[in-house]
């Protein structure tokens, strides 16, 4: 699964934007079609595992890898409830993730010129898309995404804790999706409303994937 990054952002008269290919995803999963069915709802489930390859390059002399040079993991797990009796049908998915990073051996500190061991903390996201169908067909949709990211333990440098580093972010926005000439394409625009160790803004996210 190939990634496109484009990032944006200005603190003070600092300023930056950058551009480019992100790492490169592999994967497996299950799909679980018909956990429960009946004329008024039917409920599929989805669980999956992703490995990011740190594979991107951004600019040179500065950001390398928005990856943070690491091996990322993450678990998928999802349900789907769609709720056919509403309107031309609704459905709501809530997801749970679970990702962690391997340790960047040559992490160089940006106050000094020394190089480090570090590695991020493990998180725990929560997302939850709630769509409504537009047409009968079922191929578009509108609706409302939430993103909620908890990293529950501190990052690492050279194996010592760096206390109070763990982010959190919250964000809430539209979504649009559509299936058009045997493509899957998914649009979203998340605002965060609460961050904690991180940059806070606005994030833009699309994705376009072929249907076989």
């Amino acid at each position: 699964m190939p990634t496109f990054v484009a990032t944006d952002f200005a603190v003070g008269k600092a300023a930056a934007s950058t551009a480019g290919p992100s790492d490169l995803a592999l994967g497996t999963g299950l799909h679980f079609p018909e956990i429960y069915e009946s004329e008024a709802l039917k409920i599929e489930g989805l669980t999956d595992v992703d490995v990011f390859l740190p594979t991107g390059r951004y600019q040179r002399g500065g950001l390398r890898n928005l990856s943070f040079d690491t091996y990322a993991y993450l678990s998928t797990n999802d349900l789907i409830f769609h709720l056919r009796s509403i309107g031309n049908g609704l459905f709501f998915e809530p997801s749970l993730y679970f990702s962690a990073s391997t340790e960047n051996h040559d992490f160089r500190n940006p106050a000094a010129t020394t190089r480090l061991r570090y590695q991020l903390g493990p998180t725990v996201q929560a997302l939850f898309k709630l769509l409504a169908h537009i047409d009968h067909a079922h191929t578009r949709n509108l609706g409302i995404e939430g993103f909620f990211d908890l990293q529950y333990r501190d990052d690492r440098m050279d194996d010592s804790r760096i206390r109070n580093s763990a982010e959190r972010g919250c964000m809430l926005g539209p979504i649009a999706t559509a299936v058009l000439r045997g493509f899957l394409i998914d649009l979203s625009v998340l605002r965060e409303f609460d961050a904690l160790n991180r940059p806070q803004g606005t994030r833009f996210t699309a994705i376009v994937c072929r249907v076989f």
